[in-house]
């Protein structure tokens, strides 16, 4: 779940039925970036205090490091044990790992391309993890009578430390 859709009414619904029925094997993983379409949720809608809310509704809370695979495994585990419904916050940045992206609004609708992609493979790959690009053939449903286009990304998934970033160009 994203942190924006934490703001919408459903959501927290949903987390009352849950619950009331004792769903102790739900998980639900929120990324929560601090930031919502067009500006942070901070000043669209305040969500704070995040963690109490979902307490007080009845949920095992976990906060965690999102960009930490072993963080992440580790709430999991936790979340096995509850009798409650369990809720993982992911504490992430937006853009993680590349420096023009970091925190910036702008990268939650926008892809980067040409020369700003290029950069951002750059800084991905200078903050220790390897990324390169394999060629795959795609078909577009968006792009009818367009020919077949390559993209993709080949991730090294045990070394990628900050996967929020990754970040693929079609």
């Amino acid at each position: 779940i994203g942190d924006g859709e934490c703001q919408e009414g459903t959501t927290w619904e949903s987390m009352l039925i849950a619950s009331h029925h004792k769903l102790k094997k739900l998980i639900a993983i929120v990324d929560y970036n601090k930031i919502q379409s067009l500006k942070s949720t901070k000043e669209t809608l305040d969500l704070e205090p995040f963690q109490d809310k979902w307490i007080s509704f009845g949920w095992k809370v976990i906060n965690v490091n999102g960009h930490s695979h072993e963080e992440l495994l580790n709430a999991f585990h936790e979340a096995k044990k509850s009798s409650k419904p369990n809720c993982i916050i992911a504490n992430t940045i937006k853009g993680k790992g590349v420096s023009f992206m970091e925190n910036s609004v702008l990268w939650h609708y926008r892809s980067p391309q040409g020369e700003e992609y290029e950069k951002a493979l750059k800084d991905f790959n200078r903050n220790g993890n390897k990324v390169k690009e394999v060629k795959k053939e795609t078909n577009n449903a968006k792009a009818v009578n367009k020919p077949k286009r390559t993209v993709g990304v080949k991730l090294d998934r045990a070394k990628i430390e900050n996967p929020a970033a990754i970040v693929v160009a079609v």
